[in-house]
């Protein structure tokens, strides 16, 4: 699995309500937080709300560079959970 700095730019500018970036089945899916009560999302694995992205990011309006960061820290927890 892989996450990229898209996955977490799509995270930021998502119009959903509560935005949640995880994954399911081989990929990962921005979503409606809500969605992770439904039956069809309980093999899914969280990985960022947009509220804890922002607070990682200090708020401020990232940079690609940024984002890259990011995303590799991110999937280097990810995989040493096992997706």
């Amino acid at each position: 699995m892989t996450i990229t700095k898209d996955d977490l730019h799509q995270l930021l500018e998502s119009d959903l309500p509560d935005p949640v970036l995880l994954f399911l089945e081989g990929r990962s899916q921005v979503v409606d937080g809500s969605v992770l009560r439904r039956p069809d999302y309980a093999g899914a694995m969280l990985i960022a709300t947009r509220e804890e992205l922002d607070t990682r990011l200090g708020g401020a309006q990232p940079q690609d560079r940024e984002l890259a960061e990011v995303a590799a820290q991110l999937d280097v927890q990810v995989n040493q959970m096992g997706a």
